[in-house]
């Protein structure tokens, strides 16, 4: 993934997408790449502003219901098979972007 901020940015504004590719994308970088949170907190907060977007009230990814909606998984699942990738729960998956992208929501939400 070339730029993780403009991938965090589509999936805080644009859920409904049926394509889960970013969502790996950002597991992947968030588990397995040591990433200064203050950098891409400034990283989002530029692409934003780049592309003229407001971040969205309440991002339906940082809701509990997000990581276990059936339709969700059922895309996440086909993803993973597409991929030939290990299996990963969904709901894993959403609570590591939760657990590291909420805080920096909040602060520019500020």
């Amino acid at each position: 993934m070339k730029n993780p901020a403009a991938s965090i940015q589509a999936r805080l504004l644009n859920l409904s997408r049926k394509e889960k590719k970013d969502f790996y994308d950002v597991y992947d970088i968030l588990i397995n790449k040591k990433i200064d949170s203050d950098i891409l907190k400034e990283a989002i907060r530029q692409t934003f502003e780049r592309r003229h977007t407001v971040l969205p009230q309440e991002p339906a990814v940082f809701q509990e219901s997000f990581g276990t909606d059936t339709r969700n998984l059922q895309l996440w699942k086909a993803f993973l098979n597409r991929i030939k990738a290990e299996q990963i729960d969904f709901s894993v998956v959403i609570e590591k972007l939760r657990e590291y992208l909420f805080p920096i929501y909040q602060e520019l939400k500020e």
